[in-house]
């Protein structure tokens, strides 16, 4: 994360999230990626959206749905949805739960 964040003169995805949040810092990967293949936070939260659009087409009301994920998604998701993550990142294990209504998703308990 140093070479992301050096072109910012900082020196950690801390630092660059410190100064603008995770949409500075994700922006910053996906223009550090030598692959051209990361995705920066406006991209995350439309296929984030996605996400949510297709659990309402295919789940039924009041089901209940696992999904499974690494802690820099569930993050951003929270971060998305309103949730104070600044040094609050998703334990190993952790488990947030999320409702998703026809017109909000609401964040029902993050990182417990």
């Amino acid at each position: 994360m140093a070479g992301i964040a050096a072109p910012y003169g900082k020196h950690s995805q801390g630092d660059l999230i410190a100064i603008g949040g995770l949409k500075e810092a994700r922006d910053a990967m996906k223009q550090s990626d030598p692959s051209h293949t990361a995705e920066d936070y406006d991209e995350i939260i439309s296929r984030i959206k996605n996400g949510f659009k297709a659990l309402r087409e295919h789940c039924e009301a009041g089901e209940s749905i696992l999904l499974v994920s690494h802690g820099t998604i569930i993050r951003t998701i929270a971060d998305y949805l309103g949730v104070d993550t600044m040094d609050n990142y998703p334990k190993n294990g952790g488990v947030s739960k999320l409702t998703v209504a026809p017109d909000q998703v609401i964040v029902e308990a993050y990182n417990q």
